[in-house]
């Protein structure tokens, strides 16, 4: 699992605008997946270094999804990036936009951030989001539509861990049994889960930065945190 089969860096060469509709070329990917830049109404896609110049942000966050930006991938290729049957990795690289005290503004579920979705065409396969809900600061990782795993950042903690301008290494595995999700290189959830098969279609969808496609259309919780890095092995 040395190689990558999808590499987003969020840099310049990889996107040939940050307007609607322009092309996503990843620093490499599956043969077939195709990407493109989705903005509707006053949302909008910026870089936003987070390593080495690395990064985007996406905008506007929230429960809505009619004034937001994200990333879009299509094709059939989708269903070999998080098959949940055998040995998968994920890993990105985050920087906070808020204090916990400014996520907690925002407000419960309406405070998520989705950093990405897939879905088969029926169903959520995978995502990772980030939460205020229930006044903690979680990270959420689902692998399968069954499986979530959650990490609930110690009370105390959540402005050293994920406060404004922090920036969090994300590193997300799984072995046909068990799901982890490391931060900043130290295990803090593990889930045993059951493979399941999804039913991939030809209107799969995986979405960096915001809700996906077949998510009533896809776009909500847009990630106004930035991201860079998104590297699947």
């Amino acid at each position: 699992m040395a190689s990558s089969s999808f590499s987003l860096r969020g840099i310049s060469s990889e996107l040939a605008a940050l307007t609607n509709g322009a092309a996503v070329t990843p620093s490499s990917a599956a043969v077939g997946l195709a990407g493109k830049v989705v903005v509707r109404g006053a949302g909008s896609v910026a870089y936003s270094p987070v390593v080495n110049g690395d990064g985007l942000t996406f905008h506007n966050g929230g429960s809505q999804n009619t004034d937001t930006a994200f990333l879009a991938f299509s094709g059939a290729p989708i269903s070999t990036l998080f098959n949940n049957q055998q040995p998968g990795d994920v890993s990105f690289t985050l920087k906070s936009s808020y204090s916990f005290a400014n996520r907690l503004l925002v407000g419960g579920s309406r405070g998520d951030r989705y950093v990405f979705q897939v879905d088969d065409g029926t169903q959520t396969q995978s995502f990772f989001s980030i939460s205020t809900a229930g006044s903690y600061l979680s990270f959420r990782f689902s692998l399968t539509a069954q499986t979530t795993v959650i990490y609930y950042v110690p009370k105390g903690q959540e402005d050293a861990v994920f406060g404004n301008g922090v920036v969090a290494g994300i590193h997300l595995t799984w072995d046909g049994a068990h799901v982890n999700m490391q931060v900043n290189g130290v295990t803090v959830a593990s889930l045993a889960y059951s493979a399941m098969t999804p039913t991939w279609s030809s209107s799969a969808s995986f979405t960096i930065g915001a809700t996906s496609l077949n998510s009533y259309g896809g776009g909500y919780m847009a990630c106004d945190d930035s991201l860079a890095d998104f590297v699947i092995k």
